[in-house]
């Protein structure tokens, strides 16, 4: 606590803010091909959510996890579904047939196998 002392006797004790540590938490990811942030969600339970996204979002920029669609149905807006390199033509029938909205330019990225 610091104790804060006025010319008139009186004292206000406050308490210091909390510092958020900066350590480093490692995500946990699905071991399946295709998964939606909710699975990363449901295996990473004492992270907040905005650390899961950013971790997702800096592995998209770096090519590890690529986004394969989103799933229709329900109300509001779809939900992503993921995927991991390399993109097979196997593993987007799979998608298209589990009705997954794949997403512009996947074409591009199907690898042969």
């Amino acid at each position: 606590m610091i104790k804060i002392n006025n010319n008139s006797n009186n004292s206000i004790n406050t308490t210091p803010s909390k510092v958020s540590s900066s350590k480093k938490k490692t995500v946990t990811w699905p071991s399946s091909q295709m998964f939606t942030i909710e699975d990363v969600f449901s295996l990473n339970k004492t992270m907040k959510e905005i650390t899961v996204r950013v971790r997702l979002s800096k592995e998209k920029e770096i090519g590890k996890i690529i986004e394969l669609g989103a799933l229709t149905g329900g109300k509001g807006r779809p939900e992503k579904v993921y995927a991991y390199p390399p993109i097979t033509s196997i593993l987007t029938e799979h998608a298209k047939s589990k009705k997954i909205n794949l997403a512009d330019g996947i074409e591009r990225l199907i690898q042969l196998k």
